[in-house]
């Protein structure tokens, strides 16, 4: 074997490495921040352990938490793409790799890469994750009322669901072709339909009836948000601290870890013991029993019992110092009457 062969031989190897690693390198590179485009109503986002406004332009980060407004819709997208509206007071968590985790409310995610590799969106609910096809969009709501209950539905195009199950096995899955929709329950396996509920389009957004379509961006869009408003509350996070969402126990960046800080306030603190039974990775994040106050009381005053005198006293001389300090007074009367009432009539 010659040396331009062996030299041909290592570049080939080299190659089977790298093209791998260039594929991971372009899908991670076709995804990007998403940012607000629109909100009609002001929207807040829990960055670390501080509460925040957010702003239209505004790029989210990962792990942010995103608070729609009470009102209307806010609408995200990105850079390749990608768009998502959030329902009115939709709680979000922002992850890696275009992952969304759904608290509660509504979510519409349209999935329009435009790049040549692009990684799929996926929305993350306490009860399945939704992975949305290639040109396609879907509408996914985490409700409490009147029960607990997750529903997708998938608008356009077909989307997988994965389902966990309580067992070690593997989870459930299932393929939602267009049209199609599903509800799952606590404790129950999913219930595919071949339509949407009733229940479900009446209690959906009415912007959502829409397909959801790009807005162009007018100025700059800003990675830093502005002041916080305030450290968070524990009633600001007291949702996300008890739901059953993966996120919460994510090794190394769990929900304990990263609001952990917050026990520094008393009231955060005392909100944490009274629902311990609800967060039990908080009993090693609590700090140890705080030392009772130190009370200081007076000193007792102390009397000082004087011995029996021994009879050996100095007693003050005529003349002395003393005696000039405490002049002898008169003599006192002393005797019998009788004897009295005749020195009397002597004078």
């Amino acid at each position: 074997m010659t040396i331009q062969s062996e030299c041909s031989l290592q570049s080939c190897r080299w190659l089977v490495w790298a093209i791998p690693l260039l594929v991971a390198f372009n899908a991670s590179s076709a995804y990007a921040m998403w940012n607000s485009a629109i909100a009609d109503a002001p929207a807040t986002v829990i960055r670390g352990a501080d509460l925040y406004n957010a702003a239209v332009n505004q790029r989210v980060a990962t792990d942010d938490m995103v608070e729609s407004g009470t009102t209307g819709i806010l609408l995200l997208q990105d850079d390749v793409g990608n768009m998502m509206a959030l329902g009115p007071g939709t709680r979000i968590l922002i992850e890696s790799n275009a992952r969304v985790a759904l608290l509660t409310g509504w979510v519409k995610i349209a999935h329009e890469c435009t790049a040549s590799a692009c990684l799929a969106p996926a929305v993350e609910t306490e009860r399945g994750t939704l992975e949305i096809g290639d040109h396609a969009a879907a509408i996914v709501a985490a409700v409490s009322a009147p029960d607990p209950v997750t529903e997708m539905f998938s608008e356009s195009g077909i989307q997988k669901l994965e389902v966990p199950t309580n067992s070690a096995s593997t989870p459930d899955r299932a393929v939602l072709a267009e049209g199609q929709f599903v509800s799952i329950a606590s404790n129950k396996p999913f219930d595919l339909r071949p339509r949407p509920s009733a229940a479900f389009l009446s209690g959906m957004p009415i912007a959502f009836g829409d397909a959801l379509t790009r807005v162009a961006t007018t100025g700059k869009l800003r990675d830093d948000l502005a002041a916080p408003l305030r450290p968070v509350s524990f009633d600001d996070v007291a949702m996300w601290l008890m739901s059953g969402l993966p996120a919460r126990g994510q090794p190394g960046n769990s929900f304990a870890d990263r609001f952990g800080p917050r026990l520094a306030d008393a009231g955060f603190e005392l909100h944490v013991e009274q629902n311990l039974a609800a967060l039990p990775e908080w009993q090693g994040v609590l700090p140890g029993p705080r030392p009772k106050p130190v009370i200081k009381l007076p000193k007792k005053s102390t009397i000082i019992k004087s011995e029996p005198s021994s009879g050996t006293e100095r007693v003050p001389q005529a003349g002395s110092d003393a005696s000039a300090q405490n002049p002898p007074g008169p003599p006192k009367d002393s005797g019998h009457w009788c004897s009295r009432l005749f020195n009397g009539w002597h004078k």
